[in-house]
């Protein structure tokens, strides 16, 4: 009994101790089961907060602004360019969209409300908001512009709005640029509105995108003509021209020009390709108006024609000048040898002196026309040049009226007798014209010259229609005309004022009460004759004595006649200038006849080697000339005080010439 009573106790014992290791096995298990709970735990921390840091590094790298708000307006999170758009601290943020004191702006520049903002109306509408242009201001004045979007935030467990994200991108800079791209349109669209010159450019087809006006003068604005083709208000007459070179434009991308005409004005129009990237997308057409310039330059050409033959003209007078002078000269010797004959010879005689004469005048008229001696200023009568001009236009007179002369007597005036012709011939011709298809008993052209104290009046009027009211301020204006197109420069009379006032005159133009035009010319009169005007005193022929003459000239036969004419004075002859210098080395003359112009050596040779090798002689100089062929001669001329002799001369202005030598004598 006894010893299976110690038995139970034993056993009680090993099971209680079964039964405590048991129950640490357990605990330690359950120890081991909250560790690897509280590991699994750490775990899940770490791996959410691995997570959590690369989000903020990655919405922080983002380009836009990116802000997390709560349902109750709260700002949650702001990336870094998010703050800095918004020109704040994420400290500096309020936390409360509702408490930001930012100024916002919209588009227009107004202000906008919080309740515009899209983040408001996310969290109100639960819906996405389209994107939304936002102006901010910063604390410090800059403006800053955004695009704005936003969109809610869903609870999972209840579908309700949560919060919201919104997303922003700064386009400011894109802003500036902008407004620099507007500003530079604005201007440039200025400038071509306001340019005088039809401006447009095309699209690759043709067709006009913009223009400031047409080439017609129509400042449209191109509304009327944009989207149409170029070549139907940029060609003229010619369309498959413009067509052609807006092809070739397009094809080379060269730079072409072509001219065109609309509405009677003439226009050079420039075409250039318009290129965007390496691609011609279009053409640029600028159209200059050239119609002044035109006839600009046909009048230069007609003047440069002008000029040609007056150069001409006065190269035939001096051919014509030289034969016409011994010609003369022979039948002056023949005459003075026939004088006891009374069979007629006197008769045919003068018959041809006056055919000499008449071809004298015809000479002389066409030399003053030229330009060969318009700069020469000389003692003038103007009667005489009146006349010159009215043997000129005798044709264009002689069917529609007729001249009535009312001439006083009236000093000269000191002018260049070509220059003052010009004048004369073009009032004479423009009242003949304005007078039209006239009568020549009706109409009448009158011709009044008197002296005015110390001027001289010469007056033209015409039974013409008169001058337009508007146009009679500008009738002296360049390129103003009465005339039909066509039919005048529009220079006439503007060359004729710069004649009258270059020579100290003036020139007035009017309309007559009883119709018809008047033009008055004033010019200063000559003030002194000059020592070898014609009128001098000559001694008596008692008086004179015999000379010593040299007679120079390159054309034989006037040379041999006026050494014949030159009988009763010792005459030694020389047949240019070369020759006549060789002759001056061996002694002086009282008396030197030389031909102006001479091959070799010219009469300013001649008059160069007597001032310089024996000073003084060389007044002694009457040079001959059929007319100065140059301007060098004509300044000559003007700047030395000798006597000129124009051929053909007679024997009366020989002796004159032969008297005043012997005076001096």
């Amino acid at each position: 009994m006894a010893c299976a009573g110690g038995e139970i106790a034993m056993f009680s014992e090993a099971e209680a101790l079964m039964a405590d290791e048991r129950d640490q096995e357990i605990a330690s298990l359950r120890a081991r089961v909250s560790a690897l709970e509280a590991d699994r735990a750490h775990g899940h921390l770490d791996s959410a907060l691995a997570r959590e840091e690369v989000w903020r590094r990655t919405i922080d790298a983002m380009p836009g602004g990116i802000v997390h708000v709560r349902a109750d307006g709260a700002i949650l999170e702001a990336n870094a360019e998010a703050q800095r758009l918004l020109g704040l601290s994420f400290d500096g943020l309020t936390h409360y969209t509702s408490e930001f004191a930012t100024a916002t702006l919209r588009e227009d520049g107004e202000p906008c409300p919080l309740e515009d903002y899209p983040v408001t109306r996310a969290l109100v509408t639960g819906e996405p908001q389209a994107p939304v242009t936002i102006g901010i201001r910063h604390e410090n004045g800059a403006m800053a512009w955004a695009i704005f979007t936003a969109v809610p935030v869903k609870d999972p467990r209840t579908g309700s709005t949560a919060g919201a994200i919104v997303t922003f991108l700064d386009i400011t800079a894109r802003r500036e640029v902008e407004a620099a791209l507007r500003e530079r349109e604005a201007l440039l669209h200025s400038v071509l509105t306001s340019a005088p010159n039809p401006i447009a450019y095309t699209d690759r087809r043709g067709n006009i995108r913009y223009v400031n006006r047409t080439p017609a003068g129509d400042a449209s604005g191109g509304s009327d003509i944009v989207g149409k083709p170029v070549w139907d208000h940029f060609s003229g007459p010619d369309e498959g021209l413009v067509k052609g070179v807006f092809d070739e434009v397009m094809a080379t991308r060269e730079i072409r020009h072509y001219e065109s005409e609309a509405r009677g004005r003439r226009f050079v129009v420039t075409v250039g390709p318009v290129i965007e990237g390496n691609e011609a997308v279009g053409a640029a057409f600028v159209a200059l108006d050239v119609t002044e310039q035109r006839a600009l330059e046909t009048k230069m050409l007609i003047a440069d024609r002008m000029a040609a033959i007056g150069t001409l003209t006065a190269g035939i007078a001096h051919e014509i000048n030289n034969p016409l002078t011994y010609v003369l000269a022979n039948v002056e010797w023949l005459a003075r040898g026939l004088e006891k004959r009374d069979d007629g010879t006197h008769a045919r005689i003068a018959a041809i002196r006056e055919g000499i004469g008449r071809i004298r005048s015809i000479v002389a008229d066409v030399s003053t026309l030229s330009h060969a001696g318009e700069a020469r200023r000389t003692l003038v009568d103007v009667h005489e040049m009146l006349e010159s001009a009215l043997r000129f236009a005798d044709g264009t007179i002689r069917q529609r009226a007729h001249v009535v002369r009312l001439f006083s007597r009236v000093p000269a005036v000191e002018a260049s007798d070509s220059r003052l012709a010009q004048v004369f011939l073009n009032l004479i011709l423009n009242a003949a014209q304005a007078i039209g298809d006239g009568d020549p008993v009706r109409d009448a052209i009158t011709i009044t010259t008197k002296r005015e104290g110390n001027s001289v009046t010469v007056t033209v009027e015409d039974s013409g229609p008169g001058i337009p009211e508007s146009l009679l301020p500008r009738i002296f204006d360049p390129f103003v005309t009465t005339k039909p197109v066509g039919s005048g420069t529009g220079l006439g009379l503007y060359i004729c004022r710069n004649v009258v006032s270059a020579h100290g005159g003036e020139i007035t133009a009017e309309n007559r009460p009883e119709g018809g035009a008047r033009f008055r010319v004033v010019l200063p009169a000559a003030s002194t004759t000059h020592a070898d005007d014609e009128h001098d005193a000559l001694p008596p022929p008692s008086a004179r004595r015999r000379l010593r003459i040299l007679v120079v000239d390159d054309e034989r036969p006037i040379v041999e006649i006026l050494t014949a004419l030159l009988d009763e004075h010792d005459v030694v002859p020389a047949y240019d200038g070369a020759e006549a210098i060789v002759i001056l080395e061996d002694g002086a003359f009282d008396l030197v006849l030389c031909d102006l112009v001479m091959p070799r050596k010219t009469g300013m040779d001649v008059y160069d080697f007597l001032r310089k090798r024996r000073p003084g002689e060389e007044q002694r100089i009457v040079f001959i000339t059929g007319g100065a062929s140059n301007d060098r001669m004509q300044t000559f001329l003007r700047a030395t005080p000798n006597q000129v002799l124009d051929k053909p001369f007679g024997s009366n202005e020989l002796s004159a010439v032969v008297a005043r030598a012997s005076a001096r004598r």
